[in-house]
């Protein structure tokens, strides 16, 4: 058990959109080109007056199209056959625009927003795609248009062969030749008997490494008879009998007093061997006879299932993981060494990353450079968190907004680095294989079970040739060649549209596949159906995508799907034995007992 720590500095006060499409006439003739998607620059639209050029250096060709007369429209020359997308370029006081796939209003879109970026906004239907003002403002700016690709052309594509059979198949995941995982769907935060959790949020969960139990927050009033009181509890689900119990309890069995927010910042992760959970908290008394100041939460807590003991760990903390071997935990704080003598506050109060080596006063900070030394200019974001461990317990990976960690950091933008706990070096891991930095944001690393490669999801375009998107996607960095290969794209490697991009990965326990989430329907064509956040599974060998968020039968949920909560947590979205995963979404039609409509859930899917 993680022995507890002293918590008397937690008890005082701390110190211290562009339109894309065809450029002329129909884009192609041959099969393979007529099922590609097509990306029409700004400046091959159909214009009306009102319409004028502007530069955009991070734009499509480098262009962008801008109206602020009321109806002014802009219209490909070529149809969309089933799929469209518009990027747009949002920013301070823009105005609103219509999306028109063959003559009907698809979305009204509104592009103000806090700061300028660029993003993609999907649409469907058949015919020519076009961008009418709404309201002028400062201006609607058109970037591209992306005509999806065609659900069959004139002639019949080549059928992929059936794979010979293998003699003995793998007996945890077994291929499928289904475009969508058939396995049972059930959910997990919900009663012994059952019923659905009538809460409203359950928002970070992991699976134990003996795969018998899932640990997750809930603020439902039914899971069990003892918290009725609609604060957020920390639940212990046995997957084998369906029993459920609260165990964010103090050693004298007192149940935690967690008001916080309820989308607050909470992490829940296993240590690698036996029942000990580590978990983030806004309770303040789960010490026995020490509350906690709640000025400094949330607190980072170790509680043992099995004989129920306690330990406090760090305050102030964002998230947290074990590393595999047990001996180190990772986590993000915005005091410094987590506050275990005075609560010192990081630069700026943001959040930092540091390694405990359990039970000793060593800490290491992680979210510094070579040199060991953290961050010292102010003038933006210096934030860092989400700590993954590698394997052999090591090192690090976390993102971070901060410039000063490595030379030549000057994207402006977070960025993935790997830090190497015992000697202090670090290297950036969101550039190209030639090196070059990323010219968007970075999130989400995590590695793979053997080591030598991370995946993490990135907005970037520049990280590997032919990213023209406009959008995140999952990528895969080999730490020992440099080499970057894109994940969330179709068997052939090409990249599709989505408004909200890919992201999120988490690798297999085997290593040969990513889950991770995103709103790229053409990933799975004619499967995916509902245009919102669903969970896909990418084989690393077959480059065969499967929908995994759906029904037996195929049926799409009826909202959206992610694994935020379950990332980064020891334990994350696969059960060890890799023949199932855990993802929430808000869908109505997933649970035989929906108690909380439109509201997330928990969910266990098998792949076979």
């Amino acid at each position: 058990m993680l022995l507890p720590r002293s918590v008397s500095a937690a008890v005082c006060v701390a110190v211290a959109v562009v339109l894309v499409g065809p450029t002329t006439g129909v884009v192609a003739t041959t099969t393979k080109d007529r099922a590609a998607s097509s990306t029409v620059d700004d400046r091959k639209l159909v214009r009306s007056s009102g319409w004028r050029p502007v530069k955009a250096k991070k734009a499509y060709k480098k262009t962008l199209s801008k109206a602020t007369r009321k109806g002014a429209a802009a219209t490909t020359r070529a149809n969309a056959t089933r799929t469209a997308s518009v990027t747009f370029e949002f920013g301070p006081r823009r105005g609103k625009a219509q999306i028109l796939v063959g003559g009907k209003v698809r979305k009204t879109v509104s592009t103000a927003a806090k700061s300028i970026r660029l993003r993609a906004v999907a649409v469907s239907g058949s015919g020519k795609v076009q961008v009418r003002v709404v309201a002028g403002g400062k201006g609607v700016f058109i970037d591209k248009v992306v005509l999806g690709g065609r659900s069959g052309g004139g002639t019949t594509p080549t059928p992929t062969p059936t794979p010979t059979p293998t003699p003995t198949p793998t007996p945890t995941t077994p291929a499928s030749p289904s475009p969508f995982a058939t396995g049972a769907l059930s959910q997990v935060d919900a009663t012994a008997a059952g019923a659905g959790a009538n809460g409203s949020s359950v928002n970070s969960a992991a699976v134990s490494p003996d795969g018998q139990y899932v640990a997750f927050f809930s603020d439902a009033t039914n899971l069990v008879p003892e918290a009725t009181d609609g604060l957020t509890h920390l639940y212990v689900k046995t997957l084998a009998t369906g029993a459920i119990r609260a165990v964010d309890k103090s050693e004298g069995g007192v149940l935690g007093n967690d008001n916080g927010f309820v989308a607050g910042s909470r992490s829940v992760g296993w240590k690698p061997t036996g029942h000990e959970l580590l978990f983030a908290t806004y309770a303040t008394n789960l010490i026995d006879g020490t509350p906690l100041n709640g000025s400094l939460a949330p607190f980072l807590m170790a509680k043992n299932i099995d004989d129920n003991t306690v330990g406090f760990v760090a305050a102030g903390v964002t998230d947290a993981s074990w590393a595999p071997n047990g001996a180190w935990l990772a986590f993000s704080s915005k005091y410094v060494n987590g506050c275990e003598a005075t609560c010192v506050s990081t630069l700026n109060g943001s959040s930092q990353v540091f390694a405990w080596q359990v039970n000793t006063p060593n800490y290491v900070p992680i979210s510094v450079n070579a040199a060991g030394v953290g961050p010292t200019d102010g003038t933006g974001p210096l934030d860092s968190w989400h700590p993954a461990w590698s394997p052999d317990s090591t090192r690090v990976a976390f993102m971070s907004w901060s410039h000063e960690l490595v030379p030549g950091d000057t994207n402006g933008s977070r960025d993935i680095f790997v830090k190497t706990v015992q000697t202090g070096a670090i290297d950036r891991a969101s550039v190209s294989a030639a090196g070059a930095q990323a010219n968007n944001y970075s999130e989400f690393p995590v590695f793979a079970p053997t080591g030598n490669r991370l995946a993490f999801s990135s907005a970037a375009s520049n990280l590997v040739v032919g990213d023209n998107n406009s959008a995140q996607d999952v990528f895969v960095k080999d730490l020992s060649t440099g080499a970057v290969t894109a994940v969330s794209v179709k068997p052939s490697g090409e990249f599709v549209v989505s408004a909200n991009g890919s992201r999120m990965p988490t690798w297999s326990p085997d290593g040969t596949k990513i889950l991770f989430v995103s709103q790229a329907f053409e990933l799975v064509p004619n499967v995916d159906k509902n245009i919102l956040d669903d969970i896909y599974l990418k084989n690393l060998s077959t480059g065969a995508v499967q929908l995994v968020s759906v029904l037996p039968d195929g049926t799409n949920g009826t909202s959206t799907s992610t694994l935020f909560g379950l990332v980064n947590s020891t334990g994350a979205a696969w059960a060890p034995d890799g023949s199932s995963v855990f993802f929430f979404s808000a869908a109505t039609n997933f649970a035989a007992q929906d108690n909380n409509a439109f509201q997330q859930d928990l969910f266990r899917k098998f792949l076979r």
